[in-house]
């Protein structure tokens, strides 16, 4: 096991407990206050759109990081937890995230076409992803961190995931100080 990816795996999970941490928060936030109309109010909506898009960048970054890092997360963590992290990264993949975030996130053309791209059609994705009603909304955010009622969510998974990581470093460090 190669300890400083161990650390590099650690350092990672510890931005996206923050990211996605502070962004569900926000998105409550928001959604509770009474005078929330994002259909009416563009700084509203200017509000939700941010949340939306720090959390499908945070998401492709999981993503991508659960690739990189997938023999040090299998060496430092139960067989029940890598089962769930793939089953959290399941549900991003069959949601797509990282394709819109290649796609749609901080483009204008496309990059096959070289044409603008559909606006309509980044509309689609992004509601697939965190879905179009009020309820949708909620749901993927508490998906993502269930603020009120904290239970299995993305979050406290990766909050699980990493305190595992700080255990494995901690007793590389003491073994490594014992010989």
């Amino acid at each position: 096991m190669n300890i400083e990816k161990v650390d590099q795996f650690r350092w990672v999970l510890m931005d996206l407990i923050i990211d996605l941490g502070s962004v569900s928060k926000f998105y409550s936030e928001c959604h509770d206050t009474s005078d929330f109309e994002p259909s009416k109010n563009n700084y509203h909506l200017g509000k939700i759109r941010m949340c939306h898009m720090s959390a499908i960048v945070a998401l492709s970054k999981l993503g991508e990081a659960l690739v990189g890092y997938a023999d040090e997360l299998k060496a430092c963590c139960t067989e029940e937890l890598v089962t769930k992290t793939w089953q959290h990264k399941k549900v991003i993949e069959d949601k797509k995230v990282y394709e819109f975030r290649s796609k749609y996130a901080a483009h204008v053309f496309d990059k096959e076409t070289k044409k603008p791209l559909d606006l309509k059609a980044g509309y689609d994705r992004l509601i697939k992803i965190v879905g179009g009603t009020p309820e949708e909304l909620q749901s993927f955010y508490n998906w993502i961190n269930s603020v009120k009622e904290p239970n299995d969510d993305l979050l406290n998974h990766l909050i699980a995931l990493h305190d595992n990581l700080v255990t494995q470093l901690d007793s590389s460090f003491n073994n490594r100080q014992r010989t």
